[in-house]
């Protein structure tokens, strides 16, 4: 059965749910230049958050204008995806992800399309390490088994998964060296330990929400214990089901 911080399964499936808990972009300035990374043109349509799911952001890791005509470079991002209820619960998203429309599946798509890395806290990865490599629901299934993973642990893992690599010395010094290298989003899924750590060290560059108008009362909310932190909005659409996709930036 797939995790229960973050896939009770079915809404994993088909990706159906899950992939919980992602995103990010970020007007980061170049250390020799006083220039922005990412340029944003005037909206042709006088605004970029009445767009449908395909309207999401694109990668950071190439220069091309994405469906909002922001200009990207050559910057890795830790993009963190995440499900969430309307107060904030990120676990157990079956209790609240009911629907996964054709636009929550293609901002789904969108987003893994633009990683080629995943970091994983040491509790997702026993869940997925048994889950997915048995699975064959997509698209999250072909992507999490392909992709290259790190874990963050501080003891060896029971159980190996292809294109693995547990993570050595500290997050922050795990997270620069990758953004040294060159390659697409660095991306979070599930893992709410592992998502608050990133946010205390101020890593996280965007966040993918997927919001369900749904109160749940109980269990753990992604932003319980974070310090302040702004964001600005870069992308807002409400999908046919009424589930809010909303994308944000650090500033």
């Amino acid at each position: 059965m797939p995790p229960r911080e973050f896939t009770n399964s079915r809404a994993w499936s088909l990706s159906k749910i899950s992939v919980q808990k992602p995103y990010r972009h970020h007007g980061q300035r170049n250390a020799c230049s006083s220039e922005p990374l990412l340029r944003v043109p005037a909206a042709t349509d006088g605004s970029l958050t009445n767009q449908r799911a395909n309207a999401t952001l694109g990668t950071g890791h190439s220069s091309f204008n994405n469906n909002f005509g922001v200009e990207r470079f050559n910057v890795r991002h830790v993009v963190l995806y995440q499900l969430l209820s309307l107060d904030g619960v990120a676990e157990t998203p079956d209790d609240f992800i009911l629907h996964f429309d054709d636009v929550m599946e293609e901002n789904l798509r969108q987003v893994i399309s633009a990683q080629d890395t995943v970091l994983l806290g040491r509790n997702m990865y026993d869940e997925w390490s048994e889950y997915w490599p048995k699975s064959d629901d997509e698209p999250f299934s072909s992507f999490i088994n392909g992709v290259a993973k790190y874990v963050v642990t501080s003891t060896p893992p029971l159980r190996s998964w292809s294109n693995t690599t547990v993570a050595q010395g500290s997050l922050a010094e795990l997270v620069a060296r990758l953004k040294r290298e060159s390659g697409g989003d660095i991306g979070v899924h599930g893992s709410v330990a592992l998502s608050r750590s990133l946010f205390a060290l101020g890593l996280i560059d965007e966040l993918r929400l997927v919001i369900a108008p749904s109160v749940i009362g109980a269990g753990r909310k992604l932003f319980e214990g974070t310090s302040p932190h702004r964001f600005e909005v870069v992308s807002n659409v409400t999908s046919p089901t009424g589930y809010l996709l909303v994308g944000l930036r650090s500033v």
